[in-house]
């Protein structure tokens, strides 16, 4: 489970937003919360970051302290007004590690289409197989964060009116209908997608369909339930134990599990309305 803290200074809410999850953490802020950033311990570890502006983005990695480094584009980059970065909840990120992460965000900026201040593709070094592993495992909790915790899509242009509506999305639910009379309310799609498979599973009515659905093998984007559990090489599951021997995959993005939940509904013939 995600642990959220906001962090406060002189008794008024900031816009600082510390996530942390095993084994990652990250952190969001404004511009303006550079001093209160000065003494957060996470601005002072090793990380990858992202300044975001409109449609604009730049990303760099800091091997030391990340705070140093924003300390410097403070002063000398104008059009930012958000941060975002993340690392090792435990601080051990090592330069191979944020050297792979800061290049492996930078090709996927520019694969979504934004405008990238990175003059190169970003540091190149040897990094082994288990320290690979081990960074996209880091990659893969803070894109998990940030889409089902934070609401942040992070590769989707105007993301940064998602950014600025952070600060009241805990407020906000991601809620499903069914022609039921059923209503899956919480603030977290991938929560709601598993809770509406597995009422379907358990219910008399439908079990019969849905276990119809289960494939064999692994389940996948296509084959949404299956009989074996999938790990990714990072080791990290990208399914859910419904029931024994039953699992739901879950590894989608926030817009790709709407879809797989109208998929499933259209699969055992019921009708839905999904509500943000």
């Amino acid at each position: 489970m995600t642990k959220h803290i906001i962090i406060t200074s002189d008794r008024k809410k900031s816009n600082i937003s510390v996530y942390s999850q095993e084994p990652a953490v990250v952190v969001t802020a404004d511009r303006e919360d550079m001093n209160s950033l000065r003494t957060l311990s996470e601005a002072n570890q090793a990380g990858v970051y992202i300044l975001v502006g409109e449609n604009r983005r730049y990303v760099g990695q800091a091997s030391g302290k990340v705070y140093d480094r924003l300390v410097k584009h403070d002063k000398q980059k104008e059009w930012w007004t958000k941060i975002i970065f993340f690392g090792r909840e435990d601080g051990h990120l090592d330069k191979s590690q944020t050297d792979y992460l800061e290049q492996k965000l930078i090709q996927e900026f520019e694969n979504s289409g934004f405008d990238l201040e990175n003059g190169t593709i970003g540091n190149t070094s040897y990094i082994d197989k288990t320290s690979k592993i081990r960074a996209d495992n880091v990659w893969y909790t803070t894109h998990e964060i940030l889409e089902e915790v934070a609401n942040i899509n992070l590769f989707q242009m105007d993301s940064i009116r998602e950014l600025n509506e952070t600060e009241n999305s805990s407020k906000k639910k991601f809620v499903i209908i069914d022609n039921n009379g059923n209503k899956f309310s919480d603030k977290s799609a991938r929560a709601n997608y598993i809770h509406l498979v597995k009422h379907y599973l358990t219910d008399s009515n439908y079990q019969d369909a849905v276990l119809r659905l289960v494939v064999k093998e692994k389940p996948t984007s296509r084959a949404l339930l299956g009989a074996q559990k999938s790990i990714l090489p990072s080791g990290r599951a990208t399914t859910v134990e419904l029931l024994p021997n039953i699992f739901l995959y879950t590894h989608f993005s926030t817009e790709a599990r709407r879809k797989a939940i109208q998929k499933f509904a259209n699969q055992i013939g019921i009708k839905i309305d999904i509500l943000w």
